[in-house]
């Protein structure tokens, strides 16, 4: 397993590189400030989760992405990236200092069946940016302890997003006890029963059964729970033909055009047409002769012939209709 390179940072060095961070938004955010598109994002604070520290933040990348756009202030476009930049790389620096916890939650949560332990520390350390940009250095807390739940919250995010059967945040907490107390038994060497997991996290022995077959993979060929058939048997669709049968049609109606546009002239091609619908919408043989002023039973048959010609086409037989 690749690891992330940590360098552990002291108290004093974390809050250092966190008042740093916080003197870089505020040049970035005066110098953005005198860009109207970008002033624009960054007034725009609504309701009361605009006020926190982290819409503050997200706006500011918002606008510092907006100076794609801009025309012009090319000196000031190139020092608010550089100084965002510069924020950026003590974020990186911040996070990678408390990497130990994006490793430590990913083994936690490791039993779960939606994502690996690689991808769970990857979400980790998506986590820990997003406690970089949101760390205050004023509060008396640890990186690290604060940047913990963060790590959390975005594992559990991924995990509840990437699972076919959505569950509610009661559930999810349900699930990954009732996995630990799993975990708990056989690493005991302890015979358990679904009972026994269910009454150590205080749930029914049914809930718990269904909680832990959410999301679980099921073969095709296993039978059904009354061995009739198989269970891939009971997902076919009967309403809609076989894949084989559609094929088969299609090449038949391809074949069928072919004869029709190279063996018939024009006018026994145009009854055939008008006829079956080929492309238009099927006619009796008397509104065809009548469109074509001819008597019924000529319609009839030039009709006879025409198919007559078709059946040979499609039997490979070398045979073209003479106009008639």
């Amino acid at each position: 397993m690749t690891t992330v390179p940590q360098v552990r940072l002291e108290l004093d060095e974390e809050r250092e590189i966190a008042h740093k961070i916080l003197a870089l938004e505020v040049v970035v955010h005066d110098l953005l400030a005198s860009i109207p598109e970008c002033a624009k994002i960054l007034g725009n604070r609504r309701g009361r989760v605009g006020r926190t520290r982290a819409a503050a933040v997200d706006r500011l990348e918002a606008a510092v992405d907006a100076l794609d756009q801009v025309q012009g202030h090319r000196e000031t476009v190139i020092a608010a990236r550089t100084k965002w930049h510069e924020a950026q790389q003590l974020r990186w620096r911040l996070a990678l200092s408390a990497t130990r916890i994006a490793y430590r939650e990913a083994r936690r949560l490791a039993a779960n069946p939606v994502l690996a332990e690689q991808d769970l520390i990857q979400e980790g350390l998506i986590g820990l940016l997003g406690a970089a940009k949101r760390y205050e250095p004023n509060r008396d807390t640890r990186f690290a302890t604060y940047a913990r739940w963060w790590v959390r919250a975005q594992m559990t995010r991924a995990i509840d997003l990437g699972r076919v059967v959505r569950l509610s945040a009661g559930a999810c907490e349900q699930l990954r006890n009732l996995r630990k107390q799993i975990r708990i038994h056989e690493t005991a060497g302890v015979a358990w029963t679904m009972a026994d997991v269910a009454a150590d996290v205080g749930i029914e022995t049914e809930r718990a059964r269904r909680l832990l077959g959410l999301g679980a993979a099921q073969s095709l060929d296993e039978p059904s729970e009354d061995d009739s058939q198989l269970f891939g048997a009971q997902l076919t669709d009967e309403s809609v033909p076989p894949p084989d049968e559609v094929c088969a049609n299609r090449q038949e109606i391809e074949r069928l055009h072919t004869a029709l546009m190279t063996s018939l002239p024009d006018r026994l091609r145009r009854i055939v047409a008008r006829r079956y619908g080929i492309g238009q919408e099927p006619r009796t043989l008397a509104e065809i002769a009548r469109g074509m002023s001819l008597s019924r039973e000529r319609v009839r048959q030039l009709e006879h012939q025409s198919l007559a010609v078709l059946r040979d086409a499609c039997r490979g037989d070398d045979a073209t209709a003479e106009p008639v």
